[in-house]
Parts: C-alpha cells; structure tokens; sequence
C-alpha cells in the first residue's frame, strides 16, 4: 500500500497564519467575519478566479442572513480594517444583481488566476489599539445614524 499524501478535497480559500494572528482579523465583529466568509465561498463558487469580481447584492446578502445595515456597517468595518475592498460603481446589469457590488478579499490574491498577489491591507494595522480604534469609531457613526433617523 503505498502512503499517499492527503489533499485538500473541492474548494477552499487559504488564510494565512500572520492573517489570523493580525490585530485587524483578531478585532473583527463576528457579524464581519461572517459576511467575509459568504465572500470566500461566492469566491469558491467561482473556482478560485473571481476576487475582485465578487459580486454580491443587498439581496443576496438579506437572503444569506444579514439585513441591509449590517451589510453597510461591516463592509465600511471591513474596508476600514483592510481586509475588504467595495467598488460600489460595478455597472452590472443583470436584475439580481441590479444594486450589486464588486468584492475584493484583500487576503487573497486577484487577476486571471489569481496571478495578483494579494494587497494584503490589513497590515497596515499595527496593534490592537488601533483595530480598537476604528471598531469603536464606526459603532459610534452608526449609533449616530440610528439616533439622527429617530430625530427625523
């Protein structure tokens, strides 16, 4: 019986370990993490080769659990920690991607192939303070928001 080497069966995304390690993947909210990984598997779906052509529309995030403000809150979380990329001026015109967006993973390399290393970011966050920082920053704006919508 020969020793065969074990391997990764079907899609996966990679995540590094200085990723894991990282003050911004560390502070992330869950409710950020989660909506990353509806990316990673649209990603997969896409057999590896779309990142930075993640389209993905309100819609379809309502329909993958999240409602409408909590998909605007991470993403702008996710952008300001450097682990995400929104091109809001896709251009799409397919009707159920009408209000899409354009996803990119900075984590994970782009182009054809993945032939575009990864920009990587979320390393300009150095320490926990910092993560803290603008964590903290975009739940005040939000409960700001929340609080100049009740005054109307």
């Amino acid at each position: 019986m020969k020793n065969k080497r074990w391997q990764v069966e079907g899609a996966w995304v990679p995540k590094r370990l200085d990723l894991l390690q990282s003050a911004a993947w560390r502070n992330a909210p869950r409710a950020l993490k989660a909506l990353l990984e509806v990316l990673e598997i649209e990603h997969m779906r896409k057999k590896g080769s779309a990142n930075g052509e993640l389209f993905f529309s309100y819609p379809q995030f309502v329909a993958a659990g999240f409602n409408r403000t909590t998909v605007s809150s991470m993403t702008k979380l996710g952008e300001a920690l450097g682990l995400l990329k929104v091109n809001r001026e896709t251009g799409v015109g397919r009707q159920d991607l009408h209000d899409a967006c354009a996803y990119t993973l900075t984590y994970l390399p782009t182009g054809i192939i993945g032939n575009l290393a990864p920009t990587d970011d979320w390393k300009r966050i150095k320490t926990d303070e910092q993560a803290l920082l603008i964590v903290q920053r975009m739940r005040e704006r939000k409960a700001s928001r929340k609080k100049d919508r009740r005054a109307a």
